[in-house]
C-alpha cells in the first residue's frame, strides 16, 4: 500500500478530508483542517497546529516513510556500486581507449588539413635543414582573411643570414602586428602538416617559436621579456617580438629595444622585430643581417589623410607626421 491509498482509507474510516503533504524532514506527513475535526482519533501521532490546520501522522504513514528512505538509500548505494564497477571497467581498456581517441584526433585533423586544402586557396610549404632561410609569396593570416569584409592584401616575407633581423615600422592600425602573428602562424602550421595560406613558402624546420605580443608592462617586465630568447639557445627557433617598450617612456623604451635588439641579432634564426621607434632603424641599419621594412601608407598633399596600404615595402617608416 503506497502513502495516497493509505490516506484514502483513512479518510473514509474516519470521515475527515485530509490531505497528503511531504517536505524532506518529515517526508509524507497529513493536513486536516481544524474546523472539520472536534476531537482528533488516537491513531493520528506527532500532532501539531499550524495557523487553522493541523498536521500529524499515523503509524502505519511513519513505518512507510521508513521503508521509503530505506529503499532511496539501497538504490543510492547500488548506483554507487554499479558506477564503481563501470570505472573499474573502463581502466582496464584505458590503453585502447586512449589509442581510440588518439585515433579519432588524428583522423579528425587531417580531415581539416584535407578541407583547407580542398576548399581554400592553400599551398603545401617546403620544409627544409637550412635554418636561416624562410621565404613566403603572397602570405596570408589565416583567421583575418575569414573574419574581415575586405579582401585580405597578402605579403610576401624572406630571410636568409644576410637578411635574418628584420626590423618592422609603420604608423599604427597599419597591419605591423598581423603580418609577423601571420608568419608565426603558417610557421606552425606547415611544421604541423597543414597546407598554408600563401602562393609559395619555404620554412627552416625550427623546433620552437618565441613569441613577445604586444602589451603595455613596466620597464622591468620589458627587459625581462626581451631578453629571454637571447638567454637561450635559438639558432634552430623564430623569434617575433611586437613593439617593446610600449609601456615605458620615449627614451627608456627606445633604450631597451637597443638593447635587446643588439642581443637578439646574435642569433641566426629568422626574426622579425616589430617597433614603433622608427630611430631603431636607422640606430642599427649598418649591423649585419638587419634590414629594415615597413608597412606602407600613403599621406595625402597636405597631410590631413593617411591612407594604410597594407603592403611591406624595403626601408624605414618615411612618413612622420
Amino acid at each position: 500500500m503506497d502513502a495516497a491509498d493509505l490516506i484514502a482509507k483513512l479518510s473514509e474510516s474516519h470521515g475527515i478530508a485530509l490531505d497528503l503533504k511531504f517536505d524532506t524532514a518529515r517526508q509524507y506527513y497529513i493536513s486536516i483542517s481544524a474546523t472539520e475535526i472536534d476531537t482528533i482519533p488516537e491513531v493520528f501521532i506527532n500532532v501539531y497546529r499550524k495557523k487553522n490546520r493541523l498536521e500529524c501522522q499515523t503509524l502505519d504513514l511513519v513505518k512507510l516513510n521508513q521503508k521509503i528512505i530505506h529503499a532511496h538509500n539501497e538504490v543510492i548505494s547500488m548506483s554507487d556500486q554499479t558506477v564503481q564497477e563501470l570505472i573499474q571497467d573502463i581502466r582496464a581498456e584505458i590503453a585502447h581507449l586512449f589509442k581510440i581517441s588518439e585515433a579519432i584526433a588524428m583522423l579528425d585533423m587531417l580531415s581539416s588539413f584535407a578541407q583547407l586544402a580542398t576548399c581554400h586557396d592553400y599551398v603545401r610549404a617546403e620544409l627544409t635543414d637550412v635554418i636561416d632561410a624562410l621565404a613566403i609569396k603572397s602570405g596570408r593570416h589565416p583567421i583575418c582573411e575569414k573574419i574581415h569584409t575586405k579582401k585580405f592584401i597578402p605579403k610576401d616575407a624572406y630571410a636568409t643570414q644576410q637578411s635574418h633581423f628584420q626590423i618592422i615600422t609603420g604608423c599604427n592600425m597599419s597591419g605591423k602586428s598581423t603580418y609577423i602573428r601571420s608568419l608565426a602562424l603558417m610557421t606552425i602550421m606547415a611544421q604541423i602538416g597543414s597546407f598554408i595560406p600563401a602562393e609559395y613558402a619555404s620554412f627552416p624546420i625550427v623546433h620552437q617559436l618565441f613569441a613577445r605580443v604586444k602589451r603595455f608592462n613596466t620597464c622591468s617586465r620589458d627587459a625581462r621579456d626581451g631578453l629571454y630568447p637571447s638567454q637561450h639557445r635559438i639558432e634552430k627557433h623564430g623569434v617575433i617580438v611586437d613593439e617593446l617598450g610600449r609601456g615605458t617612456s620615449t627614451t627608456d623604451g627606445l633604450a631597451i629595444a637597443i638593447a635587446i635588439a643588439e642581443a637578439l641579432i646574435k642569433s641566426h634564426s629568422p626574426l622579425w622585430f616589430v617597433t614603433h621607434f622608427p630611430d631603431l632603424a636607422v640606430i642599427l641599419a649598418e649591423r649585419s643581417g638587419v634590414v629594415s621594412l615597413h608597412l606602407a601608407a600613403e599621406v595625402s598633399p597636405d597631410t590631413s589623410k593617411m591612407t594604410m596600404q597594407y603592403k611591406i615595402a624595403e626601408g624605414p617608416e618615411q612618413n612622420r607626421l
